[in-house]
C-alpha cells in the first residue's frame, strides 16, 4: 500500500502519511471495489444455474448497488480528505498577518498585526495594536485587541477584558489558552496570567505567573494530556494545578518552573511529587520524593532523594543519597544505584548517564553501558530518532548514533531539533552574533544548505519555511525571501514577493 499523494510505502494501518500528511483515503475505496467485485462474483456463481433473464436482473441490479456503493465510498472518501487543511501565518509588505494554504492562496486577509497559528480544532489568536503600551528591560512592547477567529477569518470571541495573549498564542491539548492582565505597581508594569478555553470563556482567573511578560510566555501555561500544569503562584512558589484551579501534590517550592513545567507535560497517569521531611543547617527545606496519581494519591511511597519521570519502557531515574538508578511503576528497583547522573530511556530504549568513573555514555534497559563516549566529548543528550546530540569543550556540536559513531563532528555552534526525527537543524556564526543555518539528517548529509537567516522547522505538512534575508521593513521587522522546502530540500512553495516572512503550515479542521 502506497501514499496517493508522496508515494510512501505504507503499513496499511496509518490514517496519515507519516512523510507529507496526506488522509490515507484512496486504498480504502480500492479496497472497499475490491470487495465489492468480489462479492459480486460470488453472487453472480450461486445465481448462474436459475433463469436467464432473472441472472440479466440480479447482474444488473448488482451493477447498480455496486455504483451506488462505490459512489458512496467516494463521497465519503472525499469528505474524508476535505476534513484537514493546512494552514500558514505569513507577513506581508505592509507588516500585516494573515493565513495561506499549501497553494500559496491568501485564505484570510493580511489585516492583523499579531497572528498566531490555528490550534487543530481551527481557532487562533490575532490582533490588532491599541495604542496602548508596556515596557519591559528598557524595551518598549504594543498591546494589542485580541480576538478568537476559525479558519475561514470568522470572529469567534472577542478578548476585550484581556491585554495581553502568550507568545505564540498556543492552546494545550485540554484547549486551554494563557491570557494576560497588565497591572502597574510603583510605576511598573507586570502581568497576571489565566486562562481561557477555545470559546473565549475565563476558565481560570488571572493570578499567577505574575511579572511574566508576553514574550516570556511561550512555553508557560501549558498542560497536559491529563489536565495538569505547572504554575508559578503569587508568591513565586512553582505548584502543580489542574483544570480546577486545584493543587493536587506538591514539588518543591525552589523547583525550577522549567523542568517541572517539561517533566509534567511529558508525563501521564503517574507523576513524581515531593514532600518536605526537615531543614538542614541553613534551615533549607530537606524532601523525600515518591510518585502519585493526578489526584495525589501516593502510588510509590516517598523515599528518595530526587526523581524523575517514567520513560516509554516503564522505568524512571531517582536518587538515593548520591547516587541514581532505576525503577519501574511497582517502585522495584530494576538498574542498582551506580550513576553520578542519569537521563530518560529514548524510544530506542537508551539513557544517558555518567558513570561513578567519570564515564559519559548510553545504558539500555538492563543497565548495561552500551555505548561510552570518546573523551573529547563533555556533555551529551538523549536521542531523538537514531541520533544524539554531543558537546565538546569548546560547546561546539555534533551528531552520534545508535551505536555510538560520530556521524556529524562537533562544528557548528547551534543545533535544534527539526521537528522531526532523525532532522536537525544547525547553525554557525557569520558575523558577530548573526548566525546562517541548514538542516542535517541522521547520516549527518546536508539536506539543506547552510545558507538560511532563519529555518522554521518542519511544519504538520511536512515543510520547512526557509527564510534569507533581503532587507528591512522598518527597525523590528525584516524582509525576507521565504520558500517552503520539503526533507530533501525540494521547493514546494515559492512564497510570492508580496510576503516579508512565513510561518510552518498547521493542520486545521
Amino acid at each position: 500500500m502506497y501514499c496517493s499523494k508522496c508515494g510512501k510505502e505504507l503499513s496499511g494501518k496509518e490514517k496519515f502519511c507519516p512523510k507529507c500528511g496526506n488522509v490515507i483515503t484512496e486504498n480504502v475505496s480500492q479496497e472497499a471495489a475490491k470487495n465489492q467485485r468480489r462479492e459480486e462474483n460470488q453472487i453472480g456463481k450461486k445465481n448462474s444455474v436459475r433463469k436467464t433473464h432473472r441472472g440479466r436482473n440480479l447482474i444488473l441490479f448488482g451493477l447498480c448497488l455496486g455504483v451506488l456503493i462505490l459512489g458512496g465510498v467516494s463521497i465519503y472518501n472525499f469528505i474524508l480528505s476535505r476534513q484537514y487543511e493546512y494552514l500558514a501565518v505569513v507577513q506581508n509588505q505592509e507588516g500585516k498577518y494573515g493565513y495561506i494554504n499549501e497553494k500559496g492562496r491568501e485564505v484570510i486577509a493580511c489585516e492583523y498585526d499579531i497572528a498566531y497559528s490555528f490550534n487543530e480544532n481551527g481557532i487562533a489568536a490575532v490582533g490588532n495594536k491599541n495604542g496602548r503600551i508596556y515596557e519591559e528591560n528598557s524595551e518598549i512592547y504594543d498591546l494589542y485587541d485580541w480576538k478568537l477567529i476559525d479558519s475561514k477569518g470568522k470572529e469567534l470571541a472577542i478578548l476585550d477584558e484581556y491585554d495581553a495573549v502568550a507568545e505564540e498564542g498556543v492552546f494545550s491539548d485540554n484547549g486551554f489558552l494563557a491570557v494576560g492582565k497588565m497591572i502597574s505597581e510603583a510605576g511598573d508594569d507586570f502581568f497576571e496570567w489565566g486562562y481561557i478555553d477555545e470559546n473565549g470563556d475565563e476558565v481560570l482567573k488571572c493570578q499567577y505567573y505574575k511579572g511574566y511578560f508576553p514574550q516570556d510566555m511561550d512555553i508557560y501555561g501549558r498542560w497536559n494530556k491529563e489536565g495538569m500544569t505547572c504554575i508559578l503562584d503569587k508568591n513565586e512558589n512553582c505548584v502543580i494545578l489542574n483544570e480546577e484551579g486545584a493543587t493536587p501534590f506538591s514539588i518543591p517550592a525552589e523547583k525550577s518552573i522549567d523542568i517541572a513545567l517539561a517533566d509534567l507535560l511529558e508525563e501521564e497517569g503517574i507523576y513524581s511529587a515531593a514532600k518536605q521531611i526537615s531543614t538542614d543547617e541553613e534551615g533549607d527545606p530537606i524532601y523525600e520524593y515518591g510518585y502519585v496519581d493526578k489526584t495525589g494519591k501516593e502510588i510509590i511511597p516517598y523515599q528518595f532523594t530526587d526523581a524523575g519521570i517514567f520513560s516509554e519502557n516503564g522505568l524512571a531515574a531517582v536518587e538515593k543519597g548520591d547516587k541514581w538508578g532505576y525503577i519501574d511503576k511497582s517502585g522495584e528497583t530494576i538498574i542498582p544505584f551506580q550513576f553520578d547522573a542519569t537521563s530518560v530511556f529514548s524510544e530506542n530504549g537508551l539513557a544517558n548517564v555518567t558513570t561513578v568513573e567519570g564515564k559519559e555514555g548510553y545504558i539500555n534497559a538492563d543497565g548495561e553501558l552500551v555505548i561510552e563516549l570518546d573523551s573529547y566529548v563533555s556533555s551529551a543528550f538523549d536521542f531523538i530518532g537514531s541520533i544524539a546530540v554531543i558537546y565538546n569543550s569548546n560547546y561546539d556540536c555534533g551528531l552520534i548514533d545508535l551505536y555510538g559513531n560520530e556521524v556529524m563532528p562537533c562544528r557548528y555552534k547551534a543545533i535544534y531539533n527539526a521537528g522531526r526525527e532523525n532532522f536537525m537543524i544547525v547553525g554557525q556564526k557569520t558575523e558577530g552574533e548573526l548566525y546562517q543555518y541548514g538542516c542535517v539528517n541522521d547520516k549527518g548529509e546536508m539536506v539543506i544548505p547552510l545558507q538560511y537567516d532563519y529555518l522554521s522547522g518542519f511544519g504538520r505538512n511536512g515543510w520547512m519555511a526557509a527564510g534569507i534575508k533581503t532587507g528591512s521593513l522598518n527597525e523590528s521587522i525584516d524582509i525576507y525571501s521565504v520558500d517552503y522546502l520539503n526533507e530533501s530540500g525540494e521547493v514546494e512553495l515559492e512564497l510570492p514577493t508580496e510576503y516579508i516572512s512565513g510561518n510552518i503550515f498547521m493542520k486545521v479542521k
